[in-house]
């Protein structure tokens, strides 16, 4: 049987406040000084450099740097363009621009091997007017062939305009200059069933298949969702259970960040949600006793059991877990 989404929502709601106040705790115990949290938006491109990116399947359409944009205008033996780190859960901001006949896409959780879109991730159209016009499946902003926009945008050629794209585990949701375009859960959508949850971001050159024809982008931005030690917490509760590994792989690469939310996790009566936290703080603590880890890192995941350990609202059961690991690091 699975569980009842208004039962995992109220846990969900439940423990963002036991964490909320789990922190206040320690906070009040704690004389040091907090650590300035690490940045979750990464610039992408700022016109000076394609550091984050990769060219695949070069050719005549090769993406390079035009004044200060990145710049592609031919479509004859296409090539993509691809961020070098995969993302899963992610808040994408850029502005492009397209000419009359203008055709191109952004290509969202895609493997690394052709097809990068159809088979394994999916795309998010990009167009200027086209005759004869394109349909709301088709249009900038949809989610291609798949969803269709509800609102649909502004497609004026030779202008610069903005779009934001936000993948929030299974809801993918579109912003056009300004102006929500598209939102739509992928569990409404059967042919998406068995797309991976894990990718690339690209961008696709202009595929008109008119000389001359170009796209170009600016200003790329995108903030990994997964760096938040509150919101990897909430993937532990999804039903879909590759939702749930990848939150216990991001729970695992956080470390001593997410070591809060997990301990309260561990009070949880969700079972499902109690083993997983409890797995993930075993994993934290083998990596961090692996020969390779320093000495450093080893410590701050002792000390974060440790301070969990001292804070009166975790449970007596779970301490008892929490004492296991540290034993386990002496």
């Amino acid at each position: 049987m699975k569980p009842n989404k208004s039962k995992l929502k109220n846990f969900v709601v439940a423990s963002v406040l036991i964490i909320a106040l789990f922190v206040s705790c320690k906070k009040e115990k704690s004389e040091e000084v907090a650590v300035q949290p690490k940045s979750d938006i990464t610039v992408l491109f700022d016109g000076t450099n394609l550091d984050h990116w990769e060219v695949r399947d070069v050719g005549d359409a090769k993406f390079r740097i035009k004044d200060s944009t990145m710049y592609s205008d031919k479509f004859e033996k296409g090539d993509f363009i691809f961020t070098k780190k995969e993302y899963v859960n992610f808040h994408l901001k850029f502005e492009y621009q397209l000419p009359d006949d203008g055709n191109s896409g952004v290509i969202i959780r895609a493997g690394s091997e052709r097809p990068y879109d159809w088979e394994t991730g999916f795309e998010i159209q990009l167009v200027s007017p086209w005759t004869p016009p394109l349909d709301d499946f088709h249009c900038t902003g949809a989610l291609y062939g798949y969803a269709a926009v509800q609102n649909r945008p502004t497609e004026t050629p030779n202008q610069w305009h903005s779009m934001e794209i936000r993948c929030d585990r299974k809801v993918v949701t579109t912003i056009v200059d300004g102006n929500l375009t598209m939102t739509v859960d992928t569990d409404t959508i059967p042919k998406m069933e068995h797309m991976q949850l894990k990718g690339f971001v690209g961008f696709q050159p202009n595929h008109a298949e008119k000389e001359g024809k170009y796209v170009q982008f600016r200003n790329v931005s995108i903030k990994d969702l997964d760096l938040n030690p509150d919101y990897v917490a909430k993937g532990f509760y999804e039903e879909d259970e590759r939702l749930r590994v990848l939150a216990h792989e991001r729970a695992v690469a956080l470390g001593t960040d997410v070591v809060d939310q997990l301990v309260v996790l561990l009070a949880e009566q969700n079972t499902m949600v109690k083993n997983g936290a409890k797995q993930v703080l075993f994993d934290i603590v083998v990596k961090a006793t692996n020969p390779n880890t320093s000495v450093s890192e080893k410590n701050r995941v002792k000390d974060a059991l440790n301070e969990s350990l001292n804070t009166s609202v975790v449970p007596d059961y779970c301490k008892t877990y929490l004492e296991e690991l540290i034993r386990i690091m002496e």
